[in-house]
């Protein structure tokens, strides 16, 4: 964005046969109007606005009346609004592509989610697996401490001790 200062002291920069009083005319005279005014009014004009004002001038060196400028300048506009309103269309079909081949992305959410149910599931199985076998652990040492009031006679068979 430019301030009309800036527009001006751009296009004199780049153009030293312009003047201000020049530029300031050719932006009345053509109606190039600012995107928009500030608290302190101070006019702010976009990049279109400069490639409108610096085309108007090629025309008026090339000998063009201001009522054909105006009229080229407003035709300029409009193909540079349609040009802009098509990019938009454009920027808004890939948003809206982008929005439907995000359901892949919804269903990755839903697979997330789905794992992570059954990472639950797992995590409590584990937990009673822990359970049982400090279970068993506590089994096998009281039968160990059995075992050892026990004293085998023949094969299979045992006595217990008291």
């Amino acid at each position: 964005m430019y301030t009309k200062q800036d527009l001006i002291n751009k296009l004199i920069n780049n153009n030293k046969s312009v003047n201000f009083e020049t530029i300031y005319c050719s932006l009345t005279n053509w109606n190039i109007e600012p995107d928009y005014i500030d608290e302190n009014n101070i006019e702010h004009y976009n990049d279109t606005s400069m490639q409108k004002l610096v085309h108007a001038m090629d025309l008026k060196k090339q000998g063009k009346s201001d009522c054909e400028i105006n009229s080229m300048i407003n035709n300029f506009k409009t193909n540079t609004d349609s040009y802009i309103n098509n990019e938009n269309i454009s920027q808004l079909a890939d948003l809206i592509v982008d929005r439907i081949s995000g359901k892949l992305n919804i269903n990755e959410i839903l697979d997330a989610a789905k794992l992570k149910r059954d990472n639950e599931i797992l995590a409590h199985q584990i937990e009673n697996l822990i359970k049982n076998n400090e279970n068993l652990t506590s089994k096998v040492n009281f039968l160990e401490k059995d075992y050892s009031k026990f004293k085998q006679i023949y094969g299979p068979v045992y006595i217990k001790l008291f």
